[in-house]
């Protein structure tokens, strides 16, 4: 196993977030594993433990849902990054 990382993210809506999805690729965008369903958008961090596998290519995506189910999705390298 990998180490642990928090991952962070800021969600809004006019409607309210109701959920967050967040998961991972390792091969670009291709396929995608999930790290966790249904966190509630607060406390707005997650800890994860990486998975010990070398890539160049790796992704994280967090996905909000509202409560009228409205998804929007967000992808990220593992950098600091801000959705608009």
């Amino acid at each position: 196993m990998g180490t642990a990382h928090n991952l962070t993210w800021s969600a809004t809506d006019a409607v309210g977030v109701a959920t967050i999805k967040l998961e991972y690729s390792l091969n670009g965008g291709t396929s995608w594993t999930l790290i966790v369903a249904l966190l509630p958008n607060l406390p707005s961090s997650y800890s994860w433990v990486v998975p010990n596998s070398i890539t160049t290519t790796a992704l994280i995506r967090g996905t909000a849902r509202d409560a009228a189910g409205n998804l929007t999705a967000d992808v990220g390298n593992g950098s600091s990054r801000s959705a608009t």
